[in-house]
């Protein structure tokens, strides 16, 4: 069989190294790879958001995750693979000395500091961060709590052609970090935070 990949990153392309029998750098967008050994796989549809275009049939291997950490998490936690988000540390929220044993949990510590912070009457952590990759070394399981006012807030694009977000928002580009918010980012927001990236089937 074959499988279609855009290659987004080292590790990516490590993986594709070892499945396909063609050479691979450099890699055509939209080259096809020709799997090196015969495995069992499942498919289920995908469709990254509603009313994704019909025409646009995509499929999704069961059981394949851009995100372990990010596929622990529940649909609250609007978790980003692979992304670092930016904002102010809040009040017990430094990440050195707040460690989570996995996203999910940075989420929850994320909420349980909101919910007390709106108590107080303050504003709380609306953004998490969680560093669960090897390639974290001594910040492995640090979880920042931090607050972004206006993280999918858009500007008007330089070019003059449509609109950038506000805030620089690199999603799915980090090999250490993964990040979740209190809001969903509105499905069109021009970072692509708000697709539905394939994490679980």
């Amino acid at each position: 069989g074959t499988v279609w990949a855009e290659v987004a990153d080292e590790a990516s392309m490590l993986v594709v190294e070892k499945v396909s029998k063609l050479e691979v750098p450099p890699t055509p967008p939209g080259q096809m790879h020709i799997l090196a050994t015969r495995r069992l796989i499942g498919v289920a549809p995908w469709h990254p958001y509603p009313g994704w275009p019909p025409r646009e049939r995509m499929l999704k291997v069961v059981g394949a995750s851009i995100d372990r950490a990010v596929e622990a998490c529940g649909p609250q936690c609007h978790a980003l693979p692979r992304t670092e988000l930016h904002g102010s540390v809040v009040s017990g929220g430094w990440g050195s000395d707040h460690k989570q044993p996995s996203a999910a949990a940075c989420c929850a510590a994320c909420e349980e500091q909101r919910a007390r912070a709106r108590v107080e009457g303050r504003s709380g952590c609306n953004v998490w961060v969680w560093c669960g990759s090897a390639q974290c070394g001594k910040q492995r399981h640090e979880c920042w709590l931090k607050r972004a006012d206006g993280l999918w807030a858009v500007v008007p694009a330089a070019d003059g052609n449509g609109v950038k977000s506000k805030v620089d928002i690199l999603v799915g580009t980090s090999d250490r970090w993964t990040a979740g918010s209190e809001t969903a980012a509105p499905p069109d927001h021009p970072s692509g935070a708000g697709l539905a990236l394939p994490v679980g089937a």
